[in-house]
């Protein structure tokens, strides 16, 4: 190729990519704030848990008597 069409296809080239790589942007950003969301998610659970002591079935069942 000669460099007037390397030249004249590099303004085309730019502005075909440009949205591609915005929408690419635009994803990648939604997957990290969805992997951030489910972390916090299972940190609060993991707290939760933490607060509450596990209480079993026939447990539960004595405390409800007195």
């Amino acid at each position: 190729m000669t460099t007037e069409v390397m030249l004249a296809l590099l303004p085309v080239i730019a502005v075909v990519m440009f949205p591609v790589v915005f929408i690419a942007f635009i994803n990648i950003g939604g997957i990290i704030a969805a992997i951030k969301d489910a972390k916090a998610k299972r940190e609060g659970r993991e707290i939760r848990r933490r607060r509450q002591p596990h209480i079993g079935y026939w447990e539960g069942l004595k405390q409800r008597r007195y």
